[in-house]
């Protein structure tokens, strides 16, 4: 079991595989839309460090998917997910951007005022 070979915080969670993490996730099984048990083959670790780590798992049925932090401080493991529309790429890619800063929150929410019509066309056109 996962917290079994945790001997301390410091032991790098890179020695684990998915089987051994699934243990944690047990709180996000099953799919949250579709109710369908998600595999092994469908969940790839995105980033880690010595005592968390950010997990993608894809639903083999729905194709939904939920992005999962996984943290074991040496007391019990305890996992947060949220469904996303990233894919796992998309993590990757944007894991390391800086963001949005206030700045391109406003001047977005200017341009949308400005061409309110045009953006609601685009969004209502399919």
């Amino acid at each position: 079991m996962f917290l079994d070979k945790t001997i301390n915080s410091w032991y790098h969670l890179s020695t684990f595989t998915m089987a051994d993490i699934l243990p944690g996730l047990r709180g996000l099984q099953p799919c949250p839309l579709c109710k369908t048990a998600y595999v092994i083959d469908n969940m790839r670790v995105v980033e880690e460090d010595c005592s968390a780590q950010l997990v993608h798992m894809t639903c083999g049925q729905c194709q939904n998917s939920v992005l999962a932090f996984i943290v074991d401080p040496g007391l019990g493991v305890g996992a947060v997910g949220m469904l996303t529309d990233l894919s796992e790429s998309d993590v990757l890619r944007l894991r390391d951007s800086s963001g949005l800063d206030e700045n391109a929150v406003i001047d977005f929410a200017q341009m949308i005022r400005k061409r309110q019509k045009e953006f609601i066309y685009h969004f209502m056109k399919d």
